[in-house]
């Protein structure tokens, strides 16, 4: 009988497990996350499925971040991109708790964007909203679209993550607000005749521009009134409004003669006041006529590019840029350009970018070529002498070295013999 009943128990034992079918509902599964703020470091432990992570009201930014999953009940994982402080978008996507941003830098995060992979990202939609200076909580993305600002360099303070399976209804996905802030176009260009509008405070508000000529002036008129009248047959100006809701205008205004300065003005609220004058710091060499052709390139922030080129029988074409920043009230040089040279540069303060390879020479009076000075390296011109119908410059390198190039004294004036030679920027002070 015992042995009838132990047999019958093995039954039922092996039916549970083999026979029946057996259920195994799936897992709930969970993202969790961690940030990196100013002052503060990585957050001591993780935050999950909606809860802040980041501060508020303290206006500390965040600096890196990291994603990750648990409990996945499918295949698949998180990646996860950050727009960084004078950075912009990395380069790739990051993935599984590796670090997206920056830490011991001061660099600030400013947009976010997060997806999820393989079955997961078919069975889950990856929402998120981000905390960001001067505008609060913004609204929530979800699957890769960005969370943050642009153009405005606003930190982002604080951010919230969750995963919904597909279909189900929730505050977040029936939410309207906008994920992310950028302002309208930065810069607007209208020519001599044209009538336009331009958003000066980046708020959606459009503000009647508009240009005339007649009579060889140049008229500028803003909210239908007049203000600013230049010299100039014809020409373009281009409004730029700065990340700062600071509008600046480059007028671009040529007689026949083509010699009307090119300056960037500053809008007062009622005026166009001079601000910075191109020809007087691209001044161009006496033995030629032609002055530096400027036109406007691009906007970033508080930045503006502007392109310099020269094209004259003395020294050929040469190009390069400049770029003016807001600082401290104005717009200063924050690079100078070389390819357009004076007299003043017979001896330089400043180290440039040699453009090409150059020869150089072992003395000052000797002609015995010694090596080649590499492009890319920086220099700065020390000194220079004439003879016998051939230029010598000296430079400087940053290795407190020098250098002895020759170039030919058909050019005439000083310095316009490394026009094309030495070109570029530099911060090197």
């Amino acid at each position: 009988m015992k042995k009838r009943w132990t047999t019958l128990l093995y039954c039922l034992l092996f039916i549970v497990l083999f026979a029946l079918p057996v259920t195994v509902s799936a897992g709930t599964p969970t993202v969790a996350y961690r940030t990196h703020i100013q002052n503060i470091g990585w957050e001591k432990g993780y935050k999950k499925n909606g809860k802040m992570s980041g501060t508020t009201h303290k206006a500390l930014r965040l600096e890196a971040i990291q994603i990750k999953l648990q409990n996945k009940p499918y295949s698949g994982g998180i990646q996860y991109q950050t727009n960084i402080q004078n950075i912009g978008w990395e380069k790739g996507w990051k993935s599984n708790n590796k670090v997206s941003g920056s830490s011991h830098k001061h660099l600030r995060l400013e947009a976010i964007k997060i997806r999820l992979t393989g079955t997961m990202a078919k069975k889950y939609n990856i929402y998120y909203r981000v905390h960001a200076q001067n505008f609060g909580w913004l609204g929530w993305a979800k699957n890769g679209a960005p969370a943050g600002s642009a153009s405005y360099s606003y930190r982002l303070e604080a951010i919230q993550i969750k995963l919904i399976p597909k279909g189900k209804s929730t505050a977040e996905t029936r939410s309207k607000a906008k994920a992310f802030r950028q302002p309208p176009a930065a810069y607007k260009t209208i020519r001599s005749g044209q009538k336009a509008a331009f958003d000066f405070s980046g708020k959606g508000k459009k503000t009647s521009i508009s240009m005339k000529a007649s009579g060889g002036r140049i008229s500028i008129f803003i909210n239908n009134r007049k203000a600013l009248t230049t010299r100039g047959a014809f020409g373009s100006a281009t409004f730029l409004r700065l990340s700062n809701r600071r509008v600046y205008v480059f007028v671009d205004t040529d007689d026949v003669q083509m010699n009307v300065e090119k300056c960037l003005y500053k809008y007062n609220g009622s005026k166009l006041v001079p601000e910075y004058k191109f020809f007087t710091d691209l001044a161009s060499p006496s033995s030629y006529p032609e002055k530096p052709a400027v036109w406007f390139r691009s906007i970033s922030g508080n930045t503006v590019t502007f392109a310099v080129s020269v094209d004259s029988n003395a020294v050929g074409h040469t190009s390069s840029f400049i770029k003016l920043s807001y600082q401290n009230g104005i717009m200063r040089p924050q690079t100078r350009v070389v390819g357009v040279l004076n007299e003043s540069l017979k001896k330089d303060t400043s180290y440039y970018k040699l453009a090409v390879n150059v020869p150089f020479y072992s003395s000052s009076k000797a002609a015995k070529k010694a090596g080649t000075l590499k492009a890319g390296t920086y220099y700065r011109v020390n000194a220079m002498y004439f003879k016998n119908g051939v230029k010598r410059f000296q430079l400087r390198g940053t290795n407190k070295r020098y250098y002895w190039i020759s170039a030919s004294a058909s050019h005439g004036r000083y310095g316009t013999a490394l026009a094309g030679r030495l070109r570029g920027v530099s911060n090197i002070a």
